[in-house]
């Protein structure tokens, strides 16, 4: 039968002696550890959460048998580090939460604007306006996409702009885009719009084949409108109707009217 382990602890207590020590090499739960009182020796944690790091200094406590145990921690250097703290009051310290350690960077309020783990980092913004200066250009790429929502407003400036991904998604409830010039280049083009609105001076189309489908088509010129086809064919399957003041028709070699019944006049 296996003995108490409170009552075998005890008995490590009682029979041991406790001395101070600095951790020089960690392999999982055994610690090698100097120590002015026993030199070099081995020891094992006895602490469920300590994490050990070389540097650190323990207390140690050797039992009946010659072995040793960490039970304390005097100093842990990662944890006790002075962070960097500005004139301002706002500072940079590596923090542990039950995610792990994470860089964070606080105001002098201490709200997180900054925050780094390993995979994922991000910027916060707990007031006022965020401002990306460089003297070169400035890239953003995401691999699995770029997320870019305005709220009430996104304003991008600059020279040059170059967004680089395989996914762009923009959500804004009002944009404008002014450019002196502007290229569009894409494999396909959808447009979904409840209203659009078109205003040019010229507008110039080329295409191989244009397809128009609609339920209704209204064109209204001032002046003149002019086809000019290789071949020309209107088709209408209930009506045709042609309203002018003036009509001409002309054809270079025949003029063909086909129907059941005609009438002139």
């Amino acid at each position: 039968m296996s003995a108490d382990p409170s009552s075998a602890m005890q008995d490590v207590l009682t029979a041991g002696s406790i001395a101070t020590a600095i951790v020089r090499s960690v392999d999982g739960a055994r610690l090698g550890l100097d120590s002015e009182s026993f030199g070099s020796a081995a020891a094992r944690v006895a602490l469920p959460h300590y994490r050990p790091k070389v540097g650190d200094a323990v207390l140690v406590i050797s039992g009946a048998d010659g072995a040793r145990y960490v039970i304390g921690v005097l100093r842990a250097l990662r944890e006790v580090a002075d962070p960097l703290v500005a004139g301002d009051g706002s500072r940079a310290a590596l923090e542990r939460d039950e995610d792990g350690e994470a860089l964070r960077v606080r105001d002098a309020g201490g709200r997180l604007v900054f925050e780094h783990r390993p995979g994922r980092s991000v910027v916060h913004v707990p007031e006022g306006d965020l401002e990306v200066s460089t003297e070169g250009r400035l890239s953003l790429r995401g691999a699995q996409g770029v997320l870019v929502d305005g709220g009430e407003m996104l304003h991008l400036a600059g020279r040059r702009a170059r967004l680089d991904s395989e996914e762009l998604r923009a959500k804004v409830d009002h944009a404008r885009v002014e450019a002196r010039d502007a290229e569009v280049v894409v494999g396909t083009l959808r447009t979904v719009a409840k209203r659009l609105r078109e205003r040019a001076e010229t507008v110039e189309r080329t295409a191989g084949r244009v397809v128009l489908k609609a339920k209704e088509v209204y064109r209204e010129v001032e002046g003149l409108e002019q086809t000019r086809a290789g071949r020309l064919r209107l088709v209408a399957q209930k009506a045709f109707s042609v309203l002018s003041e003036q009509a001409t028709l002309k054809a270079r070699d025949d003029v063909k009217i086909k129907g059941d019944k005609i009438y002139l006049g």
